[in-house]
Formats: structure tokens, sequence, C-alpha cells
């Protein structure tokens, strides 16, 4: 499939889409967009006019800096938060969604996390938006499944990313290559689960877990990686 990237770093865009032109023999499409403004959809969408999506991948996100407590968080990275992880979904779906229903066929896959499974203490904010994705996911599934179009939401555990505060890649947190590989597979099975094999397992154990109970351990496990990130920074 060819491939349209958006990104905020121009640079980064072309590294990766000339890598990819490379290694699969595909054609890309570059659009340079910060999803943390509003008014950048109708750029989007007329960069996109003409083109046939076929699998839209709501994959932007934004994390706190560190597990922090509400009142500790800055202004901006609320607002970022609402506009990044929430407000693109809605306005990126709002775009390729009425082309997929007249073709009677396509996919669109958000990225929620398991941070929303139950409130989660001092990335608070941030999962209250993970689970607003997951919400409007479902519903949408529901909604579109008569028009041949595919809502999924993915929800995973930690993955080997710059958004999990360096976590190396073990049998418990997968690289991103290894993550994709795996999620992929469900997109014909399920329209909602975590992604990878042992993610589900994670989740299958929380469910039995009483809030007050992932409350308190989710808070002792994010206070020790504050104090990791602020002594790696000093």
């Amino acid at each position: 499939m060819n491939i349209v990237l958006m990104s905020r770093s121009t640079q980064k865009l072309e590294k990766v889409a000339e890598a990819i032109e490379k290694e699969f023999k595909v054609q890309t499409r570059i659009i340079q967009v910060d999803f943390g403004l509003q008014d950048v959809y109708a750029n989007i969408s007329s960069s996109l006019e003409g083109l046939e999506i076929g699998i839209l991948v709501n994959n932007v996100g934004v994390m706190y800096d560190y597990p922090q407590y509400f009142l500790d968080v800055p202004d901006k990275k609320l607002y970022d938060l609402i506009n990044v992880n929430m407000t693109s979904v809605i306005m990126m779906t709002c775009i390729v969604l009425p082309h997929m229903c007249k073709r009677k066929r396509g996919a669109i896959i958000n990225m929620s996390s398991s941070a929303g499974l139950l409130p989660t203490p001092q990335i608070a904010a941030y999962a209250a938006t993970k689970e607003f994705v997951d919400s409007f996911s479902r519903a949408l599934a529901y909604e579109y499944s008569s028009q041949g179009v595919k809502v999924q939401s993915l929800r995973p555990f930690y993955i080997a990313t710059a958004m999990t505060y360096g976590t190396k890649p073990n049998v418990f947190v997968p690289s991103p290559e290894k993550y994709v590989k795996n999620a992929l597979r469900t997109l014909e099975l399920s329209t909602r689960n975590t992604g990878y094999w042992n993610h589900e397992i994670q989740a299958w154990f929380l469910g039995f877990c009483p809030e007050w109970l992932w409350m308190w351990a989710g808070s002792i496990l994010n206070q020790q990686i504050r104090r990791n990130v602020l002594k790696t920074r000093r």
C-alpha cells in the first residue's frame, strides 16, 4: 500500500518516507502538521484530496513528560493532550470516513491505551483522553459496521518508545516493530484488544483487579518513574 505520513518534523518524515520507498517499493507522501493546533485540518483535507485512503491509523499522541499530579501539569501540556490525543482522532475520522462509506470499505485503527482501563493517578488527564478514544472507537465501530468500515481500538500496555520513559524491550514490553506486526494480525479478528498477546494476558488479570488496588499500585509505580526521570535530568 502507498502511505501518507503525517508528523511535526519534516526531516523525520522525509527520512522515514525514503526508507519505506526503498524497502517496500511503494509511493509515499508526507504532510508536515502540528496536531497541537486546531486550524490544520482544512490543509490536511486538501492535501488528501483525490487519494483513496484504505486504512487510517490515528497514532499521534502526547504523554506527560513524567508522571505528575494534575495541578503540576503545565497548561500547554493539558491543551496538547486534548488537541493531539482527542481532537485529532475525531477530525481525521471526519476527513476520511465519508469516502470509506461511499466505497463501502476501509479501516480506522485508533490507538488507545491500557492506562484508560481504570482511572490512573499521576497521568490522570492522559488516561482520560485514552478512555475517550476507546469509547469513541467502540461506538463508531457499531455505527458503521453495516457500511463496510471496520473501526478498531487498540489498548496496549507499555511499548518500548520514547513515550514510555526509556523502557527497553523485553517479554512484557515489545519493540514498536514487534507490536505493530502482532497488532495488524488482529484487525480482521477484533474491534477492540491490546494488540499483543502478552498485553492481552495482562489485561485479563487486570479485569479482576479492584479499582482501589489499581490506583494504589499505579500511584507507587508512577512515583518511582517520576523519581527516576528527574534523577536522570539533574
